[in-house]
């Protein structure tokens, strides 16, 4: 929400906004400091600072703003301004120049904060980096399809790179290259743009990228239901953090998975109630149904998953082949 107030004082309108200062903000949490967070996080600076107005700054601001257009209110005035229209629940208020660093309006929107409390070496890090560059919307050209129309957008987004642009930013950080990431957030924006405008992503740039990046390891492995599918220790780079941290959690997955508890271990999950012969008998079927059932779906799924490793090898080949050529 912007930081607009709107109020009648002695016949006289008087209206304000983008009177509080960049990057502080008006919000309901105990916490100084935090980090405003909108959806999609392309790189590290979309995660804003903010420093959290106490009631007697926002008033002291407020005062002066109003001191401009000649009204003076008193402190119980300006109070009930603050909570009437300014501090409202399940609101985030900033100033407008702010909420475009990293592409937000004020359209409910909504957004999560991360707070210095609760986070305190995440806030402090962030804040360390100084403001940092976003990398806002590009709202060049108003496209003429119905976009408001929701089915249209869904249809619309299924050719979309989003996912794809994502999935290389995340292959590019682990294996260290920043600049690269940094080169394709700007192609991701636009990718989110082109729902609503007349933009497209440089996909010629993306496909350069492509060309130089390996695909993170677990990447692969990201569509996979099961923990007994992903494998005990994957091949990362230095540089990547979510694949170390992921060798280090499968092996602890793994005890659990080897290390089963017997059946007895778990009878006092159903207590108080009398368990008859008519009712063994019930879950004996259901199960020999059900074991049934997960037997061929478990086939069925590994004939597909062995078809889809195949050609995944088979394109991983093509792809090498064709840079060759090149």
């Amino acid at each position: 929400m912007d930081d607009g107030y709107l109020f009648l004082k002695d016949g006289e309108v008087f209206c304000g906004s983008d009177w509080i200062a960049e990057h502080k903000a008006i919000v309901t949490l105990a916490s100084k400091r935090g980090l405003c967070v909108r959806y999609p996080i392309r790189m590290v600076d979309d995660l804003l600072p903010f420093v959290n107005l106490s009631d007697e700054e926002m008033i002291a601001q407020l005062d002066r703003d109003l001191c401009r257009q000649e009204c003076a209110l008193i402190e119980t005035e300006l109070r009930d301004l603050v909570t009437q229209q300014l501090r409202l629940e399940g609101t985030y208020v900033l100033h407008s120049e702010t909420a475009k660093k990293n592409g937000g309006d004020f359209d409910f929107d909504w957004i999560c904060v991360v707070e210095e409390d609760r986070f305190p070496r995440f806030v402090t890090d962030r804040f360390s980096r100084g403001l940092g560059q976003q990398q806002g919307k590009n709202k060049a050209n108003k496209a003429r399809d119905p976009w408001f129309n929701l089915e249209h957008v869904a249809m619309k987004a299924r050719g979309n790179h989003i996912g794809s642009i994502t999935d290389l930013m995340t292959s590019c950080r682990a294996v260290g290259q920043e600049e690269l990431a940094a080169q394709l957030a700007k192609e991701l924006q636009n990718a989110l743009d082109s729902l609503k405008w007349q933009v497209q992503p440089d996909l010629k740039l993306v496909a350069e990228i492509r060309q130089q990046i390996r695909q993170a390891p677990w990447l692969r492995y990201k569509n996979e239901r099961r923990c007994s599918d992903l494998p005990l220790h994957l091949e990362v780079e230095k540089t990547d953090r979510v694949g170390h941290l992921y060798n280090h959690v499968r092996k602890q997955i793994e005890d659990l998975l080897i290390n089963k508890a017997p059946i007895e271990a778990f009878k006092a999950l159903v207590v108080g109630e009398q368990v008859t012969r008519e009712m063994l008998e019930d879950c004996r079927f259901i199960n020999r149904v059900y074991a049934a059932m997960v037997g061929k779906i478990a086939e069925r799924r590994e004939q597909l998953k062995q078809q889809l490793e195949k050609t995944k090898a088979e394109w991983d080949t093509l792809t090498r082949n064709v840079a060759n050529m090149r």
